[in-house]
């Protein structure tokens, strides 16, 4: 059958919104991903909840810019939840894509759940994969300008102030789809590679590159590749003492439920690295919402200019 996608939205909502909060992931996909990911049988872990209310009214009182996000290999589109969350209290609409069969699990309606097709994935390049991500991130774009759009969000995205940010292989969606797409006005790679035309191509548009401590010279390497390819606004940071998972919501998960995870100690610096996880995933919150500020609607950012006192965790590298 054709290949389906799904896709989250996070967005401002009206004053006044009631009812419960979401999930963080369903049931049927935190019960996948605690088994498959983690290794964790049965209902050993209580899942959180997020800040957001499913089907809240929108608030329509202006059109709101639009980010993008593409997760990495065998994640979702939940594992960015507490970026997607800080950027929608800032006004913006985020609209994460699920990569069906990369991503670890994705439930559509009627409770039907699509897992990562592993053999399919390990058949493939790299390049070859970006290339599908990107075509997912196009369709995703291409519907939200063509609708039908949940109900209440006629009318409150802004379409012309289009920005995307992704972790791991989504930052090299981010790249690829922001070379290949011109609705896309800025880019934000957070501890990606690079592959595919766009990994040497000359990029006028913002990118921002956002480095883990964790010592990978293959990514350093493409980064070095790109950066004279970088001809408009462009920052290189690195958030130290953290790990490749640190850019996602594991960061503040894995901790919690490290009593029945269980990771050797070697494994949670590597993935984590030694930082306080709140400050890691509050410098995120910072510096994307100044970064999407600046570039889909025009607010000041001195944050990005310099090293700031009171965000120590993050250096500028270029």
């Amino acid at each position: 059958r054709p290949r389906e996608l799904r896709a989250r939205l996070w967005y401002p909502a009206a004053p006044g919104a009631r009812g419960p909060y979401a999930p963080w992931m369903s049931p049927a996909e935190t019960a996948h991903l605690q088994a498959d990911y983690f290794a964790v049988p049965g209902a050993r872990l209580a899942w959180p909840a997020t800040h957001a209310r499913p089907d809240a009214p929108a608030d329509r009182t202006r059109r709101h810019p639009v980010v993008l996000n593409s997760h990495g290999s065998g994640a979702d589109s939940a594992f960015n939840t507490a970026l997607a969350e800080e950027l929608a209290s800032h006004g913006h609409v985020v609209a994460a894509v699920d990569h069906t069969y990369d991503a670890g699990e994705v439930e559509f309606p009627g409770h039907r759940l699509e897992v990562r097709d592993k053999a399919r994935v390990q058949a493939m390049t790299d390049a070859a994969i970006v290339a599908y991500r990107a075509a997912d991130v196009r369709c995703l774009l291409d519907r939200l300008a063509a609708g039908p759009l949940p109900a209440g969000l006629d009318g409150a995205l802004d379409l012309g102030a289009v920005g995307m940010f992704g972790h791991s292989m989504g930052g090299a969606t981010t790249a690829h789809a922001l070379h290949e797409d011109p609705r896309i006005r800025a880019g934000a790679v957070l501890d990606g590679p690079l592959f595919g035309p766009a990994a040497t191509a000359d990029q006028t548009r913002p990118l921002l590159l956002m480095a883990s401590a964790w010592d990978s010279p293959a990514r350093d390497a493409m980064w070095d590749t790109l950066w004279p390819h970088l001809t408009g606004w462009r920052r290189r940071l690195t958030l130290t003492r953290s790990g490749h998972l640190s850019y996602c919501d594991l960061q503040l998960l894995v901790p919690q439920g490290q009593s029945v995870f269980a990771w050797p100690a070697d494994r949670l610096e590597h993935f984590l690295g030694a930082g306080d996880p709140q400050r890691a995933v509050a410098a995120q919150r910072a510096y994307l919402t100044a970064y999407f500020g600046l570039h889909l609607r025009g607010i000041p950012a001195p944050l990005l200019d310099a090293p700031a006192p009171q965000w120590p965790e993050i250096r500028f590298d270029a």
